[in-house]
């Protein structure tokens, strides 16, 4: 028997958030409780945060859910969310009925939904992404020219990662953008694996790492160095683009 609960909007909205906003719906299905969220408009959904809060029990402390979802955390497209599409994540039982719900939102053309601080939180954890991607890049051109080795990278990126924890100059949301970005990089140097771009799916893809490596007569590593940093260099790009609010 499926159920659901009405929306619960922020009580301070942004100007842009009422001009555009998702919509949201509780779902019971019978793996558990779901909360549906719609793109009822015609640009493209590209980040949210969801934030739901149940009042203080005899502990003293609340009971919070977040999510972030973001298509530029994994520079996946497959996240964004499409004119009338929707996309489920899953909640807790237990915060089920509570109050709240997407404080933030950002879509493809740079307009916001939300509080300020649930926009904010989105925009800060990709301006932290853009540091860790920033930090890792001349890694591999160090690596292209042979001056370091793959897993000696990786590990520079762990020891960068290990030190942000303790740098009280940056928020949460920072700390989690440029960790995730330094682990996503350190993993495919230590895995040598590829990373998913969206222009893989176009004419004016990267090479393949194999082929490349065949062409130029490079080690296999060098041109996995050579093909994840040009990926990088495009996952900046559209950082540089949508790490600011629009103004």
């Amino acid at each position: 028997m499926l159920s659901s609960i009405a929306l619960v909007v922020p009580i301070l909205l942004t100007a842009n958030a009422q001009e555009k906003r998702p919509t949201e719906s509780r779902v019971q299905t019978t793996s558990g409780w779901e909360l549906q969220v719609t793109n009822s408009t015609a640009i493209p959904l590209e980040a949210y945060r969801v934030r739901i809060e149940c009042p203080p029990v005899a502990s003293g402390h609340p009971q919070v859910f977040e999510k972030n979802q973001d298509a530029l955390m994994n520079f996946n497209p497959d996240v964004v969310v499409d004119p009338g599409k929707a996309q489920s994540i899953k909640i807790p039982d237990a915060v089920s009925q509570c109050e709240g719900g997407i404080i933030g939102a950002i879509f493809a053309d740079g307009s916001t939904f939300g509080t300020p601080d649930g926009i904010a939180y989105l925009y800060a954890m990709r301006q932290g992404l853009r540091d860790g991607l920033l930090f890792a890049q001349p890694l591999l051109g160090r690596i292209s020219s042979g001056q370091l080795e793959p897993q000696d990278a990786a590990k520079l990126l762990d020891e960068k990662r290990d030190q942000i924890q303790s740098d009280r100059s940056l928020s949460v949301p920072q700390w989690m953008g440029e960790a995730h970005a330094l682990t996503i990089v350190a993993v495919l140097l230590n895995e040598q694996v590829d990373l998913r771009v969206p222009s893989d799916r176009t004419p004016q893809h990267q090479p393949i790492i194999q082929e490349y490596a065949d062409k130029a007569k490079v080690t296999t590593k060098r041109a996995h160095s050579v093909v994840i940093s040009r990926k990088l260099a495009e996952w900046l790009t559209a950082l540089s683009e949508s790490a600011q609010p629009s103004q």
